[in-house]
């Protein structure tokens, strides 16, 4: 579970970095959040609970990356 929140987690930083940048703050449309699936191998074991804890990294890593972490 580490690895799927870890690699949704620096996904979300770097967007959430940039965006704060371009003065945006909306991480739903971004393509990586949407799939989820960065880092994913079977071996992992379930696809669709690697891409809920991908998602829940990369909300909490975007976050702190817009309020400069």
């Amino acid at each position: 579970m580490e690895l799927m929140v870890n690699a949704g987690y620096n996904e979300g930083i770097k967007v959430g970095r940039n965006d704060r940048g371009r003065g945006r703050d909306d991480f739903r449309n971004n393509s990586k959040y949407q799939e989820a699936t960065t880092d994913y191998s079977s071996k992992l074991g379930d696809r669709e609970l690697y891409r809920r804890y991908y998602r829940e990294g990369y909300e909490n890593g975007y976050y702190d990356g817009l309020n400069g972490n």
